[in-house]
């Protein structure tokens, strides 16, 4: 039989090879068998240093943060907003500056004169936050978060995990509440063969979405989420398995890297009939887990006079996409779920970027039932 004549699920194994640079072959770590919802496994695994664990969780938070610019900017413009509410003075013109360090420097004709602009911006930047240092209660304003703010989310029930990919290998830390950070080694993968699986499945969302096209998708995204459960969910749950987290814990998955591209939460295994990611853990992503330590801090700080509500923004169709299936039993759930006066509801062609922007000042939860575009070479054109 040609290779052309072959049926699609006997080469769709092999398509990541074939669409991507090749990447020498690892042989794949035993991998242990979950029967049971977080049952007995066991695997090798390395508790970092006491010393070592809190610096590797905080630098991991911190490179996260610069490899991300729209978390970056997140990170300034809400740590402002959240600290500094009295020092409305100083609160302003941080903000304005800020806004103004978003802005490329080479819009201008003069590029030179653009960059002599940005370095008095910095200058004053720093003099301000010097200043506001100084106030009472403010030394440590836009400092890093120590290693003991960034376990605060696990006091909340739920588990923080790092997911690394670099040049020197591939691991996940585990922040816990109770045991030193977990190191997990996931020899099983590389950061080369990430890029490569991150590679394909971006360009196999882009097939016509015909039957045939349909039916590759569907077995590629099967071969990829086999492997992601192989060699990174597997070993990662084999140690949070030790823990006696309960059944279905939260874990807050921060991938780095390309991990950021791949549907780590929805890993399971070749098997079908053995259990995965989503029949053993809650899954939630995070750009930085001090983001998540500011929304805990909300929640405490929280005004009981102010009325809480959720925000549900469902747009199934828009011109150039495919309508996204199951949007309507989403948005029968919330209303079934909670009551009229806690949901706010924009649906079709009230779902635009006006009605949406205001609604967000109005609304504690936000939800999102809608079409997202991703802009990998420029992050901060990535929207909803």
């Amino acid at each position: 039989m040609s290779q052309e004549q072959q049926p699609l699920f006997t080469t769709t194994p092999l398509i990541i090879d074939q669409s991507a640079q090749q990447v020498p072959a690892q042989p794949p770590p035993p991998v242990p068998v979950i029967n049971q919802p977080m049952g007995p496994l066991t695997l090798v695994q390395t508790p970092l240093p006491s010393r070592g664990a809190p610096r590797a969780t905080s630098q991991c938070n911190r490179c996260r943060a610069r490899t991300s610019n729209t978390g970056d900017i997140a990170s300034r413009r809400a740590r402002i907003s959240f600290t500094i509410n009295g020092e409305t003075v100083h609160a302003a013109e941080l903000r304005q500056i800020g806004r103004s360090l978003e802005i490329d420097t080479q819009t201008g004709d003069d590029a030179l004169t653009g960059i002599r602009n940005r370095r008095h911006l910095a200058e004053r930047w720093d003099s301000l936050v010097a200043r506001i240092r100084q106030i009472d209660g403010f030394f440590n304003f836009l400092q890093p978060m120590t290693f003991e703010e960034l376990r605060e989310p696990v006091f909340h029930g739920g588990t923080p995990i790092f997911l690394v990919a670099s040049k020197f290998g591939c691991s996940a830390l585990i922040v816990t509440q109770k045991h030193p950070v977990r190191h997990v080694p996931l020899p099983g993968t590389s950061r080369d063969r990430l890029k490569s699986i991150a590679l394909v499945l971006h360009k196999a969302v882009s097939v016509p979405k015909d039957q045939l096209g349909t039916q590759y998708l569907e077995r590629l995204i099967r071969t990829i989420i086999n492997e992601l459960w192989r060699d990174i969910v597997a070993p990662i749950l084999a140690v949070l398995s030790t823990l006696r987290l309960g059944s279905l814990p939260r874990v807050w998955w921060i991938p780095t890297g390309p991990l950021g591209l791949l549907p780590i939460h929805a890993a399971v295994p070749a098997n079908p009939d053995e259990p995965g990611a989503p029949d053993l853990i809650t899954s939630s992503y995070l750009v930085l887990l001090q983001s998540l330590v500011w929304c805990y801090r909300n929640i405490r700080d929280h005004n009981p006079a102010k009325p809480r509500r959720v925000l549900m923004v469902a747009q199934p169709k828009v011109d150039n996409f495919v309508a996204l299936p199951s949007v309507q039993e989403e948005l029968t759930g919330m209303r079934q779920a909670l009551p009229e006066d806690k949901l706010i509801v924009l649906e079709g062609e009230r779902a635009n970027l006006v009605n949406v922007t205001r609604a967000l000042g109005k609304a504690t939860w936000i939800h999102f039932a809608c079409h997202g575009h991703q802009e990998q070479g420029n992050p901060l054109e990535s929207c909803l």
